[in-house]
């Protein structure tokens, strides 16, 4: 799959901790090399590290990664 218009971890306006962006990085990975068989756990992985920044930041990265807001032409970050 094509992921050059998802935001990177450093392209966030927020600060992303170390857990959060090396999972952000392993889904988009994953999405990169089009991995189906353990998608669901790179998703768990990115859902479990957002808890790590505040519950706003939380759930803006559950809907853009985990939910496929990412797929939105205007996601906004707050």
């Amino acid at each position: 799959m094509d992921i050059t218009g998802i935001l990177k971890p450093e392209e966030l306006p927020f600060y992303v901790p170390q857990d959060l962006e090396y999972a952000i990085n392993e889904l988009l990975a994953a999405w990169d090399r089009d991995e189906k068989d353990l998608l669901d756990c790179y998703l768990d992985e990115v859902q479990a590290a957002a808890r790590s920044v505040n519950e706003k930041n939380d759930a803006w990265v559950r809907s853009y990664y985990v939910l496929g807001g990412w797929k939105k032409q205007s996601a906004k970050v707050n």
